[in-house]
């Protein structure tokens, strides 16, 4: 199949990942091998995606080019090391307690009971264990 958007033709990639099937449109026109969440690898920029039961999708409204180049810089000081288990029970605990694990994390000891709690949909999220 074939397709255009965001005014870039698009050929058409369908693979398993996850026990999902996704459908993904990639431009040869823009030979980057990225794409949104962890889809990439064809042979141009993915710039829309979906998986078959319509759960999540991902489609590019635009592509700008900078003005002036940026700098990413890092503050060692300012990171903690850890592994992706530590990362993923940090996760987990922030969605459980977005505000207390806040709170315990930048050591500001104010606590007041969050207005709204978010939920939380692990199916995306990687497994260390």
């Amino acid at each position: 199949g074939d397709t255009i958007i965001i005014g870039y033709p698009c050929h058409k990639a369908v693979c398993q990942f996850r026990g999902r099937t996704w459908t993904a449109w990639y431009s040869l026109d823009l030979p980057f091998d990225n794409g949104p969440w962890k889809l990439g690898g064809l042979p141009g920029l993915i710039l829309a995606a979906s998986e078959s039961r319509h759960e999540f999708s991902f489609v590019a409204t635009g592509i700008e080019q900078m003005r002036q180049t940026a700098t990413i810089s890092f503050h060692p000081k300012r990171y903690l090391r850890s592994t992706p288990a530590k990362l993923q029970r940090l996760l987990e605990d922030y969605w459980k307690d977005q505000w207390n694990t806040t709170n315990r994390l930048q050591g500001s000891g104010y606590s007041e009971p969050p207005k709204a709690q978010r939920t939380f949909n692990a199916c995306l999220m990687d497994k260390y264990e």
